[in-house]
């Protein structure tokens, strides 16, 4: 288990700044129980019923959050 007291100040804000979003903590949900690694987007959408163009924005958020990563 991590506790958040264990990451540096400006760190715990990114990272839930990042998860400050419904539709963001569904798609890292989705993402954390996919499994394999390298989840399709088009996947990411239908599961959590998201337009590309939303689904665009949100993971750019979550990539600046540093929660994923994209290919």
């Amino acid at each position: 288990m991590v506790v958040m007291t264990s990451f540096k100040p400006e760190l715990q804000v990114r990272l839930l700044a990042g998860l400050a979003q419904l539709t963001r903590l569904r798609i890292v949900a989705v993402v954390a129980e996919a499994p394999e690694p390298g989840l399709p987007a088009g996947d990411i959408a239908r599961a959590v019923r998201c337009p590309a163009s939303t689904l665009s924005f949100h993971l750019k958020a979550l990539e600046h959050a540093g929660l994923v990563t994209q290919e």
